[in-house]
């Protein structure tokens, strides 16, 4: 047995995607624990065009739709127009034709100057689909356990997909332990029921409470209407 049992800390929330946006490229963004007074915004310089990012904290943010092609985009906290450039540092991410959906992720940074933050794409592909999980461990702790009928071991800083939970829409058990730098002792971090969406895929995020190495568990799914079925 454990010595102790953990309060789990876990927010669930969902965001439809309409399936009839349309466009060539579709981007949304999804900022992780941002400290206090972080901007809710930022600005994506691509060529002659300017597209405003919201950066919410608890869910996906809607669909934007960049530019088609393979690029670099410049993200700074201040909105610059063509053909000004945006001044000073910026943080840059690239993008390949291949990237036709994906996910922007968000982190706090506070040694990047200018916009404090660091970000990494999900590509939204074939190998990412509907009822599967991204689990992205942002701790020092290694987390491992069973979720449903897979198994799981998460590295620290790692990041790792796993398959559908369940083969069914329903409840699907939830075993979680984690183990902290330095320490040989397993402690219970999760052991619940969660509920398992097969027209949602999951980001699991795995992070620290704050001035501790104790993690918290949040998940932010990514929703879509399923086809229509045609008689």
């Amino acid at each position: 047995m454990f010595s102790r049992r953990l309060p789990l800390l876990f927010t669930l929330l969902f965001l439809s995607s309409a399936t009839s946006y349309c466009a060539e490229k579709i981007m949304r963004c999804v900022y992780f624990n941002p400290p206090a007074g972080a901007p809710d915004v930022m600005f994506a310089h691509v060529a002659d065009k300017v597209i405003e990012v919201p950066m919410p904290s608890m869910n996906l943010s809607t669909p934007l739709d960049p530019p088609s092609g393979e690029y670099v985009v410049r993200f700074s906290d201040k909105r610059v127009l063509p053909p000004e450039t945006p001044a000073g540092d910026t943080v840059n991410l690239k993008l390949t034709e291949n990237d036709r959906k994906f996910i922007l992720l968000v982190y706090p940074n506070p040694k990047q100057k200018g916009l404090p933050i660091t970000v990494s794409k999900v590509t939204i592909d074939s190998s990412f689909p509907l009822g599967s999980m991204m689990w992205i461990n942002t701790t020092r702790n290694l987390v491992g356990g069973k979720i449903g009928t897979e198994t799981l071991l998460l590295k620290p800083g790692a990041i790792v997909r796993t398959k559908a939970p369940s083969k069914e829409k329903g409840g699907y058990s939830v075993r979680l332990d984690y183990q902290a730098p330095k320490s040989r002792e397993q402690k219970m971090l999760v052991n619940t029921m969660w509920r398992h969406d097969p027209n949602s895929r999951q980001f699991i995020f795995v992070t620290s409470m704050p001035d501790t190495d104790i993690p918290a568990v949040n998940a932010v799914a990514d929703f879509e209407m399923p086809e229509p079925v045609t008689p």
